[in-house]
């Protein structure tokens, strides 16, 4: 997992496009965009694609999917939304995917991998691109990330 803002301007076209529609979010320097700031109908080619985690800190840090793309969960398997990802993903906090999301919830870094899909659920054996970027409705603290996942053949 690199930092999304450095290589994965080499990443999918459809990376690239939610990496660059994140920055037009923000509402300024050194601010994060919140989810008020996104709007569905900038991207509506990005949208089958994207997943969006809240961030619960109290009583632990988990994660909670709040929605799902088509094309995640016809690869990850349907009903995620409403489920903690410590739930859904066997022994999640020693996962990849895991080190990569709490990044992005405490640091407020944007994670950027392209391998292997590290979690065991859905279609495991699938090469993966995706990107987590943060959320602040405050512009600080992050309380959600938006992710965007492209499966298999969907890489380029």
């Amino acid at each position: 997992a690199v930092f999304a803002t450095a290589l994965a301007a080499r990443g999918h076209p459809l990376i690239v496009e939610m990496i660059d529609y994140w920055r037009r979010m923000r509402p300024g320097p050194g601010l994060l965009p919140g989810r008020q700031h996104f709007d569905p109908v900038e991207v509506p080619k990005l949208l089958p694609f994207i997943g969006l985690l809240d961030i619960l800190r109290e009583p632990d840090l988990r994660l909670k999917v709040r929605l799902a793309g088509t094309k995640i969960e016809e690869t990850l398997g349907p009903s995620l939304v409403g489920q903690y990802l410590d739930e859904l993903v066997p022994n999640f906090p020693a996962t990849l995917v895991a080190k990569d999301y709490f990044r992005v919830a405490i640091d407020g870094i944007p994670v950027w991998y392209r391998g292997r899909q590290t979690s065991a659920i859905g279609k495991a054996f699938l090469p993966v691109e995706r990107l987590f970027l943060p959320l602040a409705t405050d512009g600080i603290a992050p309380d959600a990330i938006v992710g965007l996942m492209i499966f298999g053949a969907q890489i380029r």
